[in-house]
């Protein structure tokens, strides 16, 4: 569908197993504790559409990777 992935995640299995899945960029939040700047370095300004899946304590990084105009959705799974 010519979308490009951008994943983050912890740790380097799980940064492997992305990029087996066919990421095209994983940051690995461990090793990069600002990873919203490395998201937004490695994608020329940030993403055009997040997902966020984690808890509210990213929510605010998740923001701050996307793009000017890009958009943002919010998963909630679970009570």
């Amino acid at each position: 569908m010519g979308a490009r992935v951008t994943a983050v995640t912890s740790g380097t299995a799980r940064a492997a197993q992305l990029t087996e899945l066919g990421a095209h960029i994983v940051v690995d939040r461990a090793a990069h504790p600002d990873w919203e700047n490395a998201v937004r370095a490695q994608t020329d300004g940030g993403v055009g559409h997040v997902v966020e899946t984690g808890a509210l304590e990213t929510l605010p990084r998740s923001v701050a990777s996307c793009a000017p105009g890009g958009h943002f959705g919010k998963i909630v799974i679970g009570g």
